[in-house]
């Protein structure tokens, strides 16, 4: 089984508005049904506001 590891903001964590814009987290990603089919794990550290540049930069401190 290959290991996958996640980075980035809210969007990646699963985390979408309604149409009320009301944050909500949710598996739209399919990361679930990936898994299962395929055979492999995610292991997701991605954060509400830490964009893609923020985690970067905080990985070389």
């Amino acid at each position: 089984m290959k290991t996958y590891y996640m980075f980035g903001d809210s969007l990646m964590r699963g985390v979408m508005p309604d149409e009320a814009w009301n944050y909500h987290s949710s598996d739209a990603i399919g990361f679930d049904a990936m898994q299962a089919q395929y055979n492999m794990k995610f292991v997701n550290y991605a954060m509400p506001t830490f964009t893609s540049e923020r985690v970067k930069c905080g990985l070389h401190r």
